[in-house]
């Protein structure tokens, strides 16, 4: 069969990041470069006369910055997925988070080229190695090989379906996994939710550090709900609640019966820190049946064991649908398992928890 190509366009205003983004993306099979742009004006001017699949795109530029191009690419007829690069800095978690609300895909941080150097990696290299998994995320030609991975990592498909009424279902807690798209997903959710939420809500989004608590300080302001980054031994309230970057979240016990977090830097769990599984298994030995799990939009299948778990101990586990997902991955992983009640858009989901922790 022929390769299908995907088409890059690569828009930076610095000449060495143009020439080194362009290189590590034609090395990635089924990858064409079509085209540079040096500021937001030149790329929307060429994606009017060329088809591009996805344009990586830097935050500061001239003219016309990374958040004015995603302003403007909402009045083009197609878009392409975007992929915006970031600094590591607590500004750059801010605008990415922004860019995110404004509808880019996904988000790389911009390694440091003198750094990189310095480490005898060839930068392209190490570009293309960052690279290759947000595109393949995207572009992969069976999605369904990605998802089948995950479902090995899963429990076996309950033969049928077993499924919650949960229109008699109350949880007394919930907790969310969500990755790719998940920011832009989360604000969407919690602003459809009442703002004071009665019962403890624990997140993990797959983010580096600084991100996570950028994006808590943003769904704070924006979705009118307090929220907040987790820490050790925090006692959980009628709150959001978000793991760190780069530290796993479990919800136990503490001597007086009361429900803790507790943070751990254990290695990587489905290729991630923090990982949604162990937050889901450790809240279902707090919260037992009462424990409602959402998995949203994402790459890989993060969420799937511990939506079995949670299925396992008389909870209920309620997925996006793939209409409204960035990347369907981790809401397939669940589906293919079968360890979930009930499926759809961010609206339904909203409804459903509020519904399933009302008082």
């Amino acid at each position: 069969p022929k390769m299908v190509t995907t088409r890059a366009l690569v828009v930076d205003d610095s000449t060495a990041y143009r020439r080194i983004i362009g290189q590590a993306m034609s090395d990635i099979p089924g990858v064409e470069v079509v085209g540079f742009a040096i500021n937001g004006r030149e790329a929307i001017e060429f994606l009017k006369r060329n088809r591009v699949d996805i344009m990586t795109l830097d935050m500061e530029m001239p003219l016309l910055d990374g958040l004015g191009t995603l302003a403007e690419l909402r009045q083009l007829p197609t878009r392409p997925r975007v992929l915006m690069f970031s600094s590591l800095t607590r500004e750059g978690a801010q605008a990415t988070l922004q860019a995110m609300a404004l509808g880019a895909d996904d988000f790389l941080c911009k390694p440091n080229l003198s750094e990189v150097q310095a480490s005898h990696i060839a930068p392209k290299e190490m570009l293309r190695g960052l690279l290759a998994p947000k595109l393949l995320q995207f572009f992969a030609p069976h999605p369904e090989r990605l998802a089948a991975a995950g479902q090995a990592a899963g429990a076996a498909p309950a033969a049928p379906r077993q499924v919650a009424d949960l229109s008699l279902f109350r949880a007394r807690a919930v907790v969310i996994a969500s990755s790719t798209g998940g920011p832009a997903a989360l604000e969407g959710l919690l602003s459809k939710l009442p703002a004071r939420p009665p019962v403890p809500m624990f997140i993990v989004q797959h983010m580096p550090p600084l991100f996570t608590a950028s994006l808590s300080a943003r769904l704070t302001q924006q979705c009118n709900v307090e929220a907040q980054e987790a820490t050790h031994g925090l006692l959980a309230g009628p709150k959001v609640y978000i793991a760190p970057g780069d530290f796993h979240m479990r919800v136990i016990l503490d001597g007086n019966k009361r429900a803790i977090m507790a943070l751990s830097q254990e290695p990587k769990r489905n290729y991630v820190r923090p990982a949604a599984d162990y937050l889901f298994e450790s809240a279902v030995q707090v919260y037992g049946r009462q424990l409602l799990g959402v998995v949203l939009t994402g790459m890989g299948n993060d969420g799937c064991a511990g939506a079995g778990a949670v299925k396992r101990a008389g909870g209920a586990v309620i997925i996006q649908d793939k209409k409204s997902c960035v990347v369907y991955g981790m809401p397939k992983a669940v589906e293919d398992a079968g360890t979930f009640d009930r499926q759809g858009t961010l609206a339904d989901l909203a409804a459903l928890i509020s519904h399933c922790t009302r008082l």
